[in-house]
């Protein structure tokens, strides 16, 4: 069941959980990367006794407990290769202006918000909308960023999005 989840997730097929967070604030959206070695764990835990040379010495509790422990670094943590791509993508281009798209997607409603972003070129045509709509708050906070940026690294040493660099 984990792993099922975790493969949903990152092909995209299921994109509302970490946008417009169904379970609320109980769990937080990396949870779903530790489900991956979770169900990992969770399938040994259930295949290793039903192998016919199976005895209770040769079940390996410490890889049980390193796979959980792996889920939780997962969760702190989570490696580029784990992530889907368009988390990726917000992530690179619009980390500036992630809590205004998180807002404008939690008032679209889960459901419309899953069906609208199917694709990525519907993502970047909602990310577009959001833009246009929201233009004043989104330049406030480019501004602001830029600022943390060049205080942080100098001007001119930090990753400019692909949208904001001028021609």
């Amino acid at each position: 069941m984990f792993t099922t989840f975790f493969v949903v997730i990152t092909f995209g097929i299921y994109k509302s959980w970490y946008i417009t967070r169904p379970m609320g604030t109980i769990f937080h959206p990396n949870m779903l990367f530790a489900s991956l070695p979770f169900g990992l764990a969770c399938l040994y835990g259930v295949i290793m006794p039903q192998l016919p040379n199976y005895t209770p010495e040769s079940f390996h509790g410490d890889i049980f407990v390193g796979l959980a422990l792996v889920g939780l670094v997962f969760m702190i943590w989570t490696p580029p290769f784990l992530k889907p791509w368009w988390i990726k993508m917000l992530e690179k281009e619009y980390v500036y202006c992630l809590p205004i798209l998180i807002e404008e997607a939690r008032r679209m409603g889960r459901w419309q918000w899953e069906a609208r972003v199917r694709t990525p070129k519907q993502m970047q045509s909602w990310i577009d909308e959001v833009i246009l709509k929201r233009k004043e708050d989104i330049n406030q906070l480019w501004k602001e960023y830029q600022q943390h940026m060049r205080r942080k690294y100098g001007k001119g040493n930090y990753y400019v999005p692909e949208h904001r660099r001028k021609s």
